[in-house]
């Protein structure tokens, strides 16, 4: 008995090592319809220690000739203050361990760097990147830009020495096949969901999936995730990026102007034509006591609007290129300081300025356009200031080998606070054609005018009796951008549910708000007929409203869209999507969501919504965060993933094993199994029924002992008792996302 017992004792053993090595992939093991532009994802026990050295290779299965190639010996970029962990401690012969800064840029020719090509195949679109991304237990590896492509099977072999598990050799440990074909080209909109279960996993797949020069309009439409990329779009035309939800959808990446000396943008628009930003983030990611010159986007092209944006930057957060004219709308633009950059023409309405150290604005703008004006807009300041004392520039126009004489930063009707007394910072030599202009600036805090006795010489404080042309030609955007007069038809932001239950003697409050320019109008209606002096973007329910079908109507001259609700009184409804499956929130009216027009579609002029699935769409795996980012959890629910033993590379067997197909309808961040007592409950049941068999042996006068011992696992009781989850966890970023939206 005491033999009996130390070998299942000793077998028990085995197993929790073996189950604690287990690893959860992305895309399963054998998945099929797996969009080519999807990350690789690990998801181990327990945090995998990465290192410099070994590498990961995908193989075409067709003839196994070498797809792509990850070499961890070779340096991502060169390191700076904002290199995430564990890279920023690595040490690599080819290269030496200093930090470069942008006063002390890497120059050596000869020093050679991890390197992909977005959206081209020039030296303007090489980047340098993170192979591998490591984020609590989850690894997210990148592959080079477009190597997987459609109707392929793949599978992947990584070294032993990549990552603290004994790697993945052999044609079917890995293994997976992509969609069969990219999407119809007249598809509109194409579907982004970091989870893999849309059009594209990535928002770059969908921006090279776009046609270069389109003549039709496109719209790409993000579900809520994180994605870790750098963006590039170029030579595009007519395109709308709508996002789910303004803080949940991040893309974001560690660039600067260290780590790529040309393309430091975390997302660049260029060569372009009519293209829409909606409803998202964009974030350079890194700390802000480690600045940096590493703009949120760039932007050089023609008739670009951005609507309802959070820009994070460093250094600067916005680059306006020359002869450049864009349109910002409820925008935040948050940064260390020259947050706005700009050559071209901008004309901001609505939109906050956050600086955390320096100057808002550094206006280069020559004579033959406009610069920066900003109506209705709030400009802030978060932390000391460039002084120490709380306080910083609205702008500055130094020579900077060039010196810019007509400098153009104008304040309709805005809001202030941590501005420094004198308002404005060096304006070069020849300031005589510089526009420092402010009219009616009032304190952010009070509302009260702003003491602007103290402002240097060459600023001017406009005022209606002498100056209300000028005031009147600058809240204009088509006077100020050129003779272009931007218009957007309405985007509904935060989208109704399908179903509204109004308890009894309670309230409920409708919200469909909507980007738009012009601004819309709305007009809420109840079964069909418009409800009186309901005129904005917010309906109120109280005890005494009847139950049936609220809508509204959204509309400017550009086009009109619709959204509507069922409401019961006194009962409790699930909250469904609406018709068509367009995307309306689960558990509350207004929640953010994709837009749902009339009979479930967002639509101007018949235009489709995007197909979504209720409620927010969980990251990917590939949406790794930065190491050093402040904790804003996004949780993600568990898929279906192949399990792989550490021990011998080989998949795991049957009792440690979940469908190797992956789910279309959960989140593509894996979760490990842990190695609880629950997964272990097969023991104690054979341990009993060893004893009472030896019982009745020893009554029975058996001698014979047992040659073997073979546990059997019954599989459907270890999915019912064994197979418990833990969300990976998923950072946002030290930046305070939350504080930027409430100042939106």
């Amino acid at each position: 008995m005491k033999s009996l017992l130390s070998t299942f004792l000793f077998a028990a053993l085995v197993h929790a090592a073996s189950a604690s090595a287990q690893v959860q992939l992305f895309p399963a093991n054998n998945a099929t319809d797996v969009n080519p532009d999807t990350r690789l994802t690990l998801t181990f026990a327990s945090p995998p220690a990465l290192q410099n050295k070994g590498k990961v290779r995908v193989y075409d299965a067709a003839n196994d000739s070498l797809v792509d190639e990850l070499d961890m010996s070779i340096p991502p970029g060169p390191r700076n203050t904002r290199t995430p962990a564990p890279y920023d401690t690595f040490h690599y012969s080819s290269v030496p361990d200093t930090v470069f800064t942008v006063n002390n840029p890497d120059t050596d020719a000869s020093h050679v760097y991890q390197q992909t090509y977005i959206a081209g195949t020039g030296d303007d679109s090489a980047r340098h990147f993170f192979p591998i991304l490591v984020e609590g237990n989850t690894a997210t590896v990148s592959l080079h830009h477009n190597k997987l492509a459609y109707a392929k099977r793949y599978y992947v072999q990584i070294d032993a020495d990549v990552l603290s598990f004994a790697g993945i050799s052999g044609k079917d440990g890995w293994m997976f096949s992509t969609k069969p074909a990219a999407p119809a080209a007249d598809k509109n909109p194409v579907v982004v969901a970091a989870d893999g279960t849309a059009d594209f996993s990535s928002v770059q797949g969908a921006l090279d999936w776009v046609p270069e020069n389109n003549t039709t309009p496109k719209e790409i439409y993000i579900k809520n995730g994180i994605y870790e990329e750098i963006a590039v779009l170029r030579n595009k035309q007519n395109l709308t990026l709508h996002g789910e939800d303004r803080e949940k959808v991040v893309v974001r990446y560690a660039n600067n102007g260290v780590f790529n000396r040309v393309g430091r943008y975390e997302f660049t628009v260029t060569g372009s034509n009519a293209v829409n930003l909606v409803n998202f983030t964009i974030q350079s990611v890194g700390k802000d006591e480690n600045p940096a010159q590493a703009e949120a986007l760039l932007v050089r092209g023609d008739k670009y609007q951005a609507h309802n944006l959070t820009l994070l930057g460093s250094g600067d957060a916005l680059q306006i290129q020359t002869e450049t004219r864009i349109f910002l709308s409820r925008t935040s633009i948050r940064g260390y300081g020259d947050n706005l950059l700009s050559y071209g023409a901008a004309f901001f309405k609505r939109c906050d300025l956050i600086s955390t150290y320096g100057p808002h604005g550094w206006p280069r703008n020559p004579q033959t356009n406009h610069g920066d004006v900003f109506v209705e807009s709030t400009f802030s300041l978060e932390g000391m200031g460039t002084s120490g004392d709380g306080h910083c520039t609205l702008a500055r126009s130094p020579t900077s080998g060039v010196s810019f004489p007509y400098a153009e930063f104008v304040l309709i009707n805005c809001k202030l606070q941590g501005i420094a007394p004198e308002g404005w910072g060096d304006a070069g030599p020849d300031y005589s054609n510089v526009h420092f202009w402010e009219f009616n600036s009032v304190n952010l805090s009070d509302g009260k005018p702003v003491d602007v006795s103290r402002r240097v010489s060459y600023s001017r404080q406009l005022t209606m009796e002498k100056d209300a042309e000028i005031i009147a030609n600058y809240s204009d955007p088509t006077y100020v951008l050129g003779g272009w007069t931007p218009e957007l038809a309405p985007i509904i932001l935060t989208q109704l549910p399908a179903s509204v239950a109004l308890p009894m003697g309670g309230e409920v409050v409708l919200s469909a708000e909507a980007a738009a320019e012009p601004e819309p109008t709305y007009q809420w209606q109840k079964d069909g007929q418009p409800l009186a002096g309901e005129t904005g973007p917010t309906l109120k329910l109280t005890a005494a409203s009847p139950g049936g079908e609220y809508a509204v109507g959204i509309s400017n001259r550009v086009g009109t869209i619709m959204a509507k609700t069922s409401v019961v009184v006194g009962g409790v409804v699930a909250m469904q999507p609406t018709a068509a499956g367009a995307g309306a929130p689960v558990g509350s009216a207004g929640a953010g969501a994709a837009g749902t027009a009339a009979a479930g579609t967002n639509a101007v002029a018949g235009t489709a919504a995007p197909s979504t699935t209720p409620g927010t769409a969980a990251q990917s795996g590939q949406a790794t965060p930065m190491a050093g980012n402040k904790a804003a959890p996004q949780t993600t629910p568990a898929q279906n993933s192949s399990l792989v033993s550490a021990e011998t590379g080989e998949p795991a067997a049957n009792g440690g094993s979940v469908a190797s197909a992956p789910s279309r309808s959960s989140g593509c961040s894996v979760s490990p199994q842990p190695t609880s007592s629950a997964a272990y409950w097969w023991i104690l049941p054979v341990l009993l029924a060893c004893f009472r068999r030896s019982m009745r042996r020893r009554n029975t006068s058996c001698v014979r002992a047992p040659t073997s011992l073979s546990p059997v696992h019954d599989q459907s009781r270890s999915d019912r008792f064994g197979r418990r989850g833990r969300n990976a966890g998923r950072w946002i970023s030290q930046t305070r996302l939350s504080g930027n939206a409430r100042l939106a």
